[in-house]
């Protein structure tokens, strides 16, 4: 091992300097650098340059202090002289090549420790390895345990994926060397808050906003707690003193009403709704739905299933009070829903979309059976408060329960896709067919699909997919515009007879219209979502993983 100073290989950091070991064919389980490393450095450093012990940073160096590349800055704070700076930045920020047996490694690894953990981070999980990413999030804390601002992103990810645990951990870890951390502090009244510890959240909270008066973000989350546990006067005061700070944050609008609508429809009164929905005696299975779809394929018949998600749920009208009521709330959750599938690509009013979306209403009765959001799905949402899944998930089991008159439809779980995937339900319908058709974004998939199941023929009508997803779905998914272009011209391709054809639908809340004009015109069609998505080995959903992934997708993946 030789110590250089420029034109070197990468920087010295806890990552990098295992990375080194590993490239070069050593393998090193455990290695502390965080003393002996740098310490053997520094004492090296001083040897080579005729140093003392009176220039040595030791004496300056805080243990818990992030380093960054900073240090002239870092010096000034310290009140160091100028030799005494650039020693601390010459002994902070060396360098190392590696020589083994005359071959020196050149990896170009430039990038400090956590940077380049949270890019493998991120990789893990658009791979799909769960093991890796588990690795990353339960020992991250103890691999960068001083890169602060690293290791909340980290706790973010690890929350987000479901690893409470992880994110718990380290959030307590940030706090135990800096207690005034108020990111770490908001990120642990998230987890309490996922965990149905409401109370607690709140708590933590408020000691936030008063460690920092104009923390909005924790006055408006808050509101969002109070609201929860139904101190709807401590809601409201909380909204209140988050419009006087920002009396042109259009999200203190949608927040005011979101208050309101969680006043209306508390936890309790949601879960009762979801409850009673699963415990009707037209909530089927899976089993049940594929019989049917089955017996109607063989009757020649029109039959549709679909599913509504926060998506549709979005654009749920239940009337014009209700419209008016919530006005702010429902403009904020429809943007949000269609900054997914169209970012930004057209105007929702001036579009016509909006107008179109509201046919779902029609689109949900006309189904044969429709799936619902379930209720540990409505709880979950109840736990964080999030604007977006309580309302939009309420009022699809609102908009549901809106028919006087029993239509003879059935309700099953909007994971009924989940459940067909994990099954072999679907797969043995489809092979049943030989002959199917897709509507779907991916050009691939009727080739794939067809080896996969050893169909005759997939007839494929292809539409443009989300837009916020063609990073895992391909640019080739994303071309064209969905609406109203493509829509229009598959509608009335849709307007046909289809008897006996079976349709896998993949189409988003659009989708759910393309079903309804199926089933008139005599085919079978299920809304079958992001299962083509799992067959093809594209992660949009990371709970999938990738063991769905269908043979002859794994080659082109």
């Amino acid at each position: 091992m030789e110590q250089i100073y420029y034109g070197s290989n990468c920087n010295f950091t806890s990552y990098s300097f295992k990375i080194c070991f590993n490239e070069s064919g050593l393998n090193q389980d455990k290695i502390y650098l965080k003393f002996d490393a740098t310490t053997w450095l520094m004492r090296r450093l001083i040897i080579c340059t005729s140093g003392t012990d009176k220039n040595s940073p030791f004496h300056v160096i805080s243990v818990n202090n992030p380093i960054r590349d900073a240090f002239i800055e870092y010096g000034e704070k310290q009140g160091l002289s100028v030799a005494e700076t650039n020693l601390s930045r010459t002994m902070l920020g060396p360098h190392l090549v590696l020589k083994l047996a005359g071959n020196s490694t050149d990896k170009g690894l430039r990038m400090t420790y956590g940077t380049h953990l949270l890019t493998d981070l991120h990789r893990f999980i658009a791979e799909g390895n769960r093991e890796q990413v588990n690795s990353i999030t339960s020992s991250a804390d103890r691999i960068i345990p001083d890169d602060q601002q690293s290791l909340i992103d980290v706790a973010i990810i690890a929350r987000d994926i479901g690893n409470h645990e992880d994110s718990y951990r380290i959030c307590r870890h940030i706090l135990s060397i800096n207690a005034e951390n108020g990111f770490a502090m908001y990120e642990l009244a998230t987890l309490d808050a996922m965990r149905g510890r409401h109370v607690e959240a709140l708590l933590g909270l408020e000691k936030n906003i008063a460690r920092m008066p104009g923390d909005e973000r924790s006055i408006r989350f808050a509101a969002r707690m109070s609201a929860r546990i139904g101190d709807h006067a401590g809601a409201r005061a909380y909204v209140k003193l988050a419009d006087e700070m920002s009396p042109d944050n259009s999200d203190v609008a949608w927040l005011r009403e979101l208050c309101d609508f969680m006043q209306y429809y508390p936890a309790g009164v949601a879960d009762r709704i979801s409850a009673k929905i699963e415990n009707d005696k037209r909530y089927v299975s899976k089993d049940c739905l594929i019989d049917w779809a089955r017996a109607a394929l063989q009757d020649r018949r029109g039959f549709s299933m679909i599913r509504l998600g926060d998506g549709e749920g979005a654009f749920c009208r239940i009337s014009s009070e209700d419209e008016q009521r919530y006005r702010n709330l429902y403009r904020f959750c429809r943007d949000d829903r269609a900054r997914v599938w169209f970012n930004g690509e057209i105007d929702l009013i001036e579009s016509g979309f909006t107008d179109t979306a509201f046919g779902l209403r029609q689109a949900m009765y006309d189904a044969d059976v429709l799936g619902l959001p379930y209720r540990s799905w409505v709880a979950h949402e109840y736990q964080f408060c999030g604007p977006t899944g309580i309302t939009c998930l309420v009022n699809a089991l609102r908009l549901a329960k809106v028919p006087a008159v029993d239509r003879g439809q059935s309700w099953t779980t909007q994971q009924v896709h989940a459940e067909l995937l994990q099954s072999t339900l679907l797969e043995k319908l489809v092979r049943e067919c030989k002959r199917i058709s897709l509507i779907s974004c991916m050009s691939d998939a009727p080739h794939i699909l067809r080896e996969a199941f050893d169909l005759d023929e997939v007839d494929f009508y292809k539409i443009p997919g989300e837009k916020a997803h063609l990073h895992l779905l391909g640019q080739d998914a994303g071309e064209g515009r969905h609406f109203p272009d493509r829509f229009n011209v598959l509608m009335d391709e849709l307007s046909q007879p289809l008897h006996g054809q079976l349709f896998l639908v993949a189409g988003g809340i659009l989708g759910k219209f393309y079903c309804t004009r199926i089933k008139q015109s005599g085919g079978v069609a299920l809304d079958v979502g992001s299962i083509i998505d799992a067959w093809m080995g594209r992660m949009t959903r990371p709970n999938y993983g990738n063991s769905y992934t269908l043979p002859a997708a794994k080659s082109k993946i």
